[in-house]
């Protein structure tokens, strides 16, 4: 895997990590765990999920 793609996957994980912790810190502020707002971070897991795989299978 060229340098590039790892530091872009580096970057896609920690940006979903951070948003993640900001959006659960956020949530337990207001005491209202909104359904809506989980799905939205659960589909930003699953593309970062998906585009790791795809990158390990690749490399494989």
């Amino acid at each position: 895997m060229p340098s590039l793609e790892k530091t872009l996957a580096v970057v896609m994980v920690l940006t979903a990590v951070l948003g993640t912790i900001w959006y659960l810190y956020l949530e337990l502020q207001t005491n209202d765990l909104n359904a809506v707002g989980w799905s939205i971070v659960v589909m930003i897991w699953f593309v970062v999920l998906r585009r790791l795989f795809f990158l390990w299978r690749r490399r494989k």
